[in-house]
């Protein structure tokens, strides 16, 4: 799909489990709009997309928008931070003209306006990698 073609929502519980990034062993989390999440624990170049790990934004979610490899100006902090066992209802909207990007988990949101990939072709994803640890 292409942003500013219409309105784009997406909305999924998901449960971080009781093993949280720490230290030894580090997890990444992508949820939302993206064009593919490498087994490297490379971000995606294209999507607007909630992001957790304990080394990015305090261990919050974090709200990203990446256009052609680059988030620059683009991400914003929800204001959650992530706990292990705990449910997270989390929402990704782009509006209909591609130009603003709204980030919710559990209420708390953020926007951004800048990078939203309006000519980079997305889909719908939700995955986690592991970049540190046995």
């Amino acid at each position: 799909m292409l942003f500013g073609g219409g309105l784009w929502v997406s909305n999924i519980m998901l449960r971080i489990p009781t093993n949280l990034s720490d230290g030894t062993n580090t997890y990444t989390t992508y949820n939302g709009f993206m064009d593919g999440i490498t087994t490297s624990n490379i971000a995606p170049a294209n999507g607007c997309y909630l992001k957790y790990s304990n080394a990015i934004n305090s261990g919050k979610w974090q709200g990203v928008c990446r256009n052609a490899g680059s988030e620059s100006g683009s991400t914003c902090d929800t204001g959650v931070t992530v706990a292990a066992s705990t449910w997270y209802d989390l929402r990704v909207s782009v509006n209909a003209a591609g130009s603003l990007a709204t980030f919710t988990v559990n209420g708390s949101s953020c926007t951004t306006a800048n990078n939203i990939p309006t000519t980079n072709k997305v889909s719908f994803e939700a995955g986690i990698t592991k970049s540190a640890g046995t």
